[in-house]
């Protein structure tokens, strides 16, 4: 947005001085105008720096296998990339390969599966004492039914009801720990009542158009007694809300 404001800011001084210079400067012949592009014209591509994205595609493979923390050994990686890039035949068996490469899969998937335990267990442990102190906070509304929320961003748009068709964008974390259970979810749209996550059938109807609440949903309060392992959770969820029809 504070980009957007200095845009139109720019815009406005550049037409400003434009006004300016026209009142003090004598006119001049005008220069024609370059024509027009076909409409349907292909954008031209992009120059891209070779040792650049070159480097990018090797920086981003060497922090994904880092976030796994599992052992590996870089030097047999380049080469690996070297061999498949210049089509040669891999110096192991497919077999061989397929294994390997299976094997710290499945390594790397029992790791995250343990984490995501332990942060269950250590939310659920701290889910009592976070949502009293949460409730103390300023901003943060209390419904009756025990979900709290506050707002980040006041909508200015339509109030949505029961029965209307909305657009929301949401990602949630277990609140506790702060542990992301989703990235931006944006699903299609949906009736009020029948919200994929209860705890929003109570509170979407209460926003406007445009806004961004922080939702915190106390266990076993309103996120589905489908799924007994999060009811037991204190779950946060930022929502904004999109279309109200």
């Amino acid at each position: 947005m504070k980009f957007r404001v200095l845009a139109v800011a720019l815009a406005a001084m550049t037409l400003t001085v434009g006004l300016a210079s026209a009142q003090t400067k004598p006119a001049t012949p005008a220069t024609p105008a370059p024509a027009a592009k076909p409409a349907g014209t292909p954008a031209a591509a992009p120059v891209v720096d070779k040792s650049h994205a070159s480097y990018a595609f090797g920086w981003q493979l060497g922090q994904e296998l880092a976030n796994t923390e599992e052992p590996v050994d870089i030097a047999a990686a380049v080469r690996g990339l070297q061999d498949a890039y210049a089509k040669k035949q891999p110096a192991y068996t497919q077999e061989q390969l397929s294994a390997a490469y299976a094997g710290f899969q499945q390594r790397v998937q029992q790791k995250m599966e343990a984490a995501f335990r332990k942060a269950l267990a250590d939310n659920q442990a701290q889910s009592t004492d976070f949502v009293t102190k949460y409730k103390a906070q300023q901003g943060v509304i209390t419904l009756p039914s025990g979900i709290m929320y506050r707002v980040a961003k006041p909508g200015t748009g339509a109030k949505a009801t029961a029965n209307s068709q909305v657009e929301i964008a949401f990602r949630s974390f277990l609140a506790a720990v702060g542990v992301p259970l989703s990235n931006v979810q944006t699903p299609q749209p949906f009736k009020v009542a029948d919200a994929p996550i209860p705890a929003l059938k109570e509170t979407i109807p209460l926003m406007q158009q445009g806004a961004v609440w922080e939702i915190v949903v106390p266990p076993g309060k309103g996120v589905g007694a489908q799924n007994q392992q999060l009811n037991q959770q204190a779950i946060a969820i930022q929502v904004e809300l999109g279309a109200v029809k």
